[in-house]
C-alpha cells in the first residue's frame, strides 16, 4: 500500500487515520525512508491501542539506541526531526492468538540495544511479525561488503589486499551469521 503525501505530517496524520479506520492493524510494520539518505531504510511497527485511544509502536534506531515503545506523540517528534516519508505498509499475516504472540515478542524486546548488524529495525519488525529476526538490508549490505572485499584482493598493493581480505571476511560472517542465527532478537 503506497502512501504518497507531501510531507512527514500530513503522512503521519493519514498513518493515525488509517489505524483508527482499521486499515491498519495491531503488528502491522511500515517501511519509512528519510529524505536527507533516502538510501536507508526504517522498519516501524504499530503495536497496539490503549485504552486512552493513544496509539503505541515498537521502534529502534542508531539514534535511540535500543527497542522502545512509543507513543504517537512521540513518533510524531520523531517523524518531524527526521522528515520520514512513508513508502509502504507491511500487513501482518496471523490470527489473532499469533497477533497476542507477536505483541508480546515486541513487549519483551524493550530495552534492547540497538545492532546495525543484528538488531536493527527491519530485524525487530520481522522478529515481532513472525518470529524470525531476519534483515534483507543487512544481508545486502553484508554481501557487499563481502563482494568488495574480494575485489580488494585483487589488487597489487598488499596493504589494500590484505585489508580487503579483512572486509570480505567481515561480510562474510555477517552473512553466515544472519543465516544461521536463532531467530532471537
Amino acid at each position: 500500500m503506497e502512501i504518497l503525501l507531501e510531507n512527514s505530517e500530513e503522512q503521519f496524520y493519514d498513518l493515525l487515520n488509517k489505524i483508527e479506520t482499521g486499515i491498519i492493524q495491531s503488528c502491522d510494520g511500515f517501511l519509512v525512508r528519510e529524505p536527507k539518505l533516502p538510501i536507508l531504510k526504517h522498519y516501524f511497527t504499530y503495536a497496539y491501542t490503549d485504552e486512552y485511544n493513544n496509539h503505541w509502536f515498537f521502534i529502534t534506531m542508531s539514534s535511540i539506541g535500543s527497542v522502545k515503545l512509543m507513543n504517537q506523540d512521540e513518533l510524531y517528534e520523531l517523524a518531524i526531526k527526521h522528515s520520514f516519508t512513508v513508502e509502504k505498509i507491511i500487513p501482518f499475516n496471523g490470527n489473532e492468538y499469533q497477533k497476542e504472540e507477536a505483541i508480546q515478542r515486541g513487549l519483551n524486546c524493550i530495552g534492547r540495544p540497538y545492532s546495525w548488524v543484528f538488531r536493527n529495525c527491519e530485524n525487530l519488525m520481522n522478529y515481532i511479525q513472525t518470529g524470525k529476526s531476519k534483515s534483507v538490508q543487512t544481508r545486502n549490505i553484508a554481501g557487499g561488503v563481502a563482494v568488495a572485499g574480494g575485489l580488494m584482493m585483487a589488487s597489487k598493493n598488499k596493504a589494500v589486499r590484505n585489508t580487503g581480505a579483512a572486509v570480505g571476511i567481515f561480510g562474510l560472517f555477517v552473512l553466515l551469521f544472519d543465516f544461521f542465527s536463532e531467530n532471537k532478537f
